[in-house]
Order: structure tokens, then C-alpha cells, then sequence
């Protein structure tokens, strides 16, 4: 309707939606409401129990007075992650602060923007530890460990694998709704359920595993994660949350603890500024496809040549192979273009693509997600 105003509402904005409207003026802030109090951050040593002392103890005493309690991990069965050995660092990309991922077959660590690669073993660039690649503990993992620690006592696991279908997700909450599984172990697929019941008690594991994605945007989906987790907690006296974590004191961690949007935002703010990420630049993903692995890292490279002369002002990450490099029998290879203005980019696709001639074969989207 003429005149119609539309309105944005989030307690938890993304980085760049925030900055938009403050820079428009816009912005109406209701500030960070009551601070999230009854939050308990543990710092969980690697090499440990998937299950925390502290974490053990009060899910003991949640039981005994006949409560349920959710225990959150974003990662199914049990799974892979490359971190230091000494200090638990993720080792990043030197050029683009990216979390570098493991490749097995290469034994190598690689960075998925902008193809840099290092060999697995190398030595921490924080304290000098070894840099390992552990099968750590998934949502089946910890199933399992609460099976040993509360036998007789039910427990669920709420993932992809237990609850893909809609009739298997209602049926697990049904049960926990009645009371029959005390104990039920989920991944975000759990947060995004409606209607789940809230408890007394709910545990969030190992969030820093989200700071490792190979995503600019990491630190802030380890934020809207861990505080989607705690919100499904009940309110009340009595009511409590343990986050166990190796990176108690991160900001992205401590200020969804904290219940604090706006200290997370400046301090992400702060980085992306520094590394010349949005809000600060336009950021587009670029893939090409092919069968033959020959052919496509030949147009690979002339595509990387039509780039880098297409005029100043673009900075081009790649080529790189993405996480799944291969699908339905075509090979993804990627290139990130970075610049202040999205114009920049666009000039430099219309007169590489022309050039190129490569078709259906190529895609790109604008401020891509890992």
C-alpha cells in the first residue's frame, strides 16, 4: 500500500543488515534487553570426555528431581576436526583469515577461498604446537557417553541420521514431550523445530567447532548458534546452561553466553574492517564446471589471467577446490573476487565470461556462504 512502511526486526541481526541501517540512519536499537544470566562457560580441554565434570553434575541433579535436559553439538556421528594440539587453534589461510580445511588424500591443509595449501603437520603459528586432525566427538559420540554415565536413563539423539523424515522428528519430540527420553542430543536441525519443549537445563558442546567453518561469516553463525541453542531454555529460577568449550573467552562464545548481540557485533565489526570483508567490500563466488580435470584447471588459469587484467580494485582469491569438489560426476572449481564496489565485479565477469566463452559451465553468486 502507498505510504506502507516496512520494518526489520531481529534481536539478532546479521553483521551486515546492522551496519546498513545504521549507516542509513535508520537503526532503532532496543539494545540488548535483560542480560542471559545462569550461563555457566566451561573450559573443556581437548582429549577429555565428550561430557564435562561440571556438565555430569548438573545433569545428575536434573534428573534426580525428575527433569529432562537437552544437549546440543552441530555434528553428527562421529567426526573430523583440525585444530593445534597444544592451544586447540584453528589454523587459518595468512591471506584471508579463512579456517583451513583437511584434505586426506593430499594429507594437506587447504584454504577453500583462495587455494593456498600447507602440509598437515605443521607447527602452530600461535605456540608452535603440532597440528592434528582429531575424529572428535559427534552427536552419536555423546549418546553414547551418556548412555555409560546415566545407565537405564533414555536417551535420544535428535540429527539427520535419527530424525530425517518429518513422521521420525515428531515422533522423537512427542516422546521427549512426554517425558520418555530425559535425555536428547541434538544438532541445529533441533533448534529450527517448532514447538520444541523448553527444559531446565540445556548443554551447548564444543561451538567453537563453528569458528573452524571455511567462511568469512564463521564467527557470527557461532553466535546466532550457540544463543538459538540457550533460547531453548526455560525460564525461571532453577533454570541453567552449561557451554562446554575449548574457546571460553572467543567474543563470538562469551557474548552469546552473555546474551549480548551488541559486543559481538563490535567486535566483529572491527575484524571485517580489517580484513576487507562485508559490510566493507563486495565479495562474489564464482564456479566453474567440467568433467575433464585437465581442461577445467587449463580454463581455470585463463579465467584467472581475464580476471586479474580486468582493471583495478578487484582482489581474486583462487582458483581453489571447494569442500565437495566433485557432484554428479562434474568437477567445481572456485574463484572468490573481492572489491569495494559491486560494479568492479560485474565489469570484471561481463568482459572475462565474454572472453571465455565457457557458457552454461560457469555460476556466481554475490556475498557467498561456505
Amino acid at each position: 500500500a502507498e505510504g506502507a512502511v516496512a520494518v526489520l526486526a531481529s534481536s539478532r541481526p546479521t553483521v551486515e543488515a546492522y551496519a546498513e541501517a545504521a549507516r542509513r540512519g535508520r537503526l532503532v536499537d532496543l539494545g540488548s534487553g535483560t542480560p542471559r544470566t545462569g550461563v555457566t562457560l566451561v573450559d573443556h580441554a581437548r582429549d577429555t570426555p565428550a561430557v564435562s565434570r561440571e556438565l555430569e553434575a548438573r545433569l545428575r541433579a536434573n534428573l534426580a528431581r525428575g527433569e529432562a535436559a537437552v544437549l546440543f553439538l552441530n555434528r553428527r556421528g562421529y567426526a573430523a576436526q583440525v585444530e593445534c594440539g597444544g592451544c586447540g587453534a584453528v589454523p587459518r589461510c595468512p591471506r584471508c583469515d579463512i579456517a583451513l580445511v583437511y584434505h586426506k588424500a593430499e594429507d594437506r591443509l587447504v584454504c577453500h577461498y583462495c587455494g593456498y595449501a600447507v602440509a598437515a603437520d605443521k607447527a602452530c603459528d600461535g605456540c608452535g604446537g603440532r597440528i592434528v586432525v582429531r575424529r572428535g566427538a559427534g552427536t552419536q559420540a555423546v549418546e553414547e557417553e551418556l548412555k555409560r554415565l546415566f545407565p537405564g536413563v533414555r536417551v535420544a539423539r535428535f540429527d539427520s541420521d535419527t530424525a530425517g523424515t518429518p513422521a521420525e522428528r515428531e515422533a522423537l519430540l512427542a516422546d521427549f514431550a512426554k517425558g520418555d527420553v530425559p535425555l536428547l542430543v541434538g544438532t541445529q536441525l533441533l533448534v529450527h523445530q517448532p514447538g520444541v519443549p523448553r527444559v531446565p537445563l540445556v548443554g551447548v558442546l564444543k561451538p567453537e567447532a563453528l569458528l573452524g567453518l571455511s567462511d568469512y561469516r564463521a564467527a557470527q553463525k557461532a553466535f546466532e548458534s550457540v544463543s538459538a541453542m540457550l533460547d531453548l531454555r526455560r525460564d525461571g529460577p532453577g533454570a541453567e546452561a552449561v557451554v562446554q568449550t575449548a574457546a571460553p573467552a572467543h567474543f563470538a562464545v562469551a557474548a552469546a553466553a552473555a546474551g549480548d548481540y551488541r559486543a559481538f557485533y563490535e567486535k566483529e565489526i572491527e575484524s571485517r574492517r580489517m580484513l576487507g570483508y562485508p559490510p566493507f567490500a563486495e565479495l562474489a563466488e564464482v564456479t566453474i564446471l567440467g568433467r575433464d580435470v585437465r581442461s577445467l584447471g587449463a580454463k581455470s588459469r585463463e579465467l584467472l589471467v581475464l580476471f586479474k587484467a580486468a582493471g583495478t580494485g578487484l582482489e581474486v582469491l583462487g582458483p581453489a577446490f571447494p569442500p565437495v569438489a566433485r557432484v554428479k560426476g562434474l568437477t567445481r572449481v572456485q574463484f572468490v573476487l573481492k572489491a569495494p564496489e559491486r560494479e568492479t565485479i560485474d565489469r570484471a565477469l561481463r568482459e572475462s565470461l565474454a572472453k571465455l566463452r565457457l557458457k552454461k559451465t560457469v555460476s556466481f553468486s554475490y556475498s557467498p556462504f561456505s
